[in-house]
């Protein structure tokens, strides 16, 4: 049970390490949904991003797979597709560009279990725990950031009841809150 006079580490030690086969069991799932998973957890967040790490094709219907079970979500990119014209050439450092869709997880502690705990399954399992959270403390505050970006979007939902607000990402710019009416 969470003990709020303890600090956020010693609670991740007692709730989530102790426990941690316990909670691996929610995620049933194949080693590369798992792999894709913890991929997508750490990066910044890109659809396509796990195509370095994944076979094309493998990473395709893994992330089709993810979606239908609704682990994650897709939240798309506003930034207008660049139509080609066959007879004018693209700029040598656009030709690799791809406008890309983001990756959402449905919910933060999904997120944080493949940020942070199956990446340390062996330690874990080897009760290694204070490897483990100087791992989760190194990193922590950078995970923290989206998850406040995150409590932000539905806290603005919520208080102007919205629908809608976003990030907003192009080649060029990055906005962690965004809406458009």
């Amino acid at each position: 049970m969470l003990n709020f006079e303890d600090d956020v580490f010693t609670n991740i030690e007692r709730i989530l390490l102790d426990d941690y086969l316990k909670i691996k069991s929610y995620f049933a799932l194949d080693e590369t949904s798992s792999y894709a998973l913890t991929l997508l957890a750490k990066n910044n967040r890109k659809r396509f991003s796990i195509n370095r790490k994944i076979q094309h094709f493998k990473a395709l219907s893994t992330l089709k797979y993810l979606l239908e079970t609704g682990i994650i979500k897709l939240e798309y990119s506003k930034e207008a597709k660049k139509i080609k014209d066959k007879r004018q050439k693209i700029k040598k450092e656009l030709r690799s560009y791809v406008v890309q869709d983001k990756i959402i997880f449905s919910n933060h502690f999904t997120r944080f279990f493949f940020y942070f705990l199956k990446p340390n399954e062996k330690l874990i399992l080897q009760n290694r725990y204070k490897e483990v959270l100087e791992c989760i403390k190194e990193k922590f505050e950078l995970y923290q950031s989206f998850c406040f970006e995150q409590l932000s979007r539905e806290l603005l939902e919520k208080k102007f009841n919205i629908n809608g607000v976003q990030s907003y990402w192009d080649k060029n710019l990055e906005l962690d809150l965004y809406y458009q009416d």
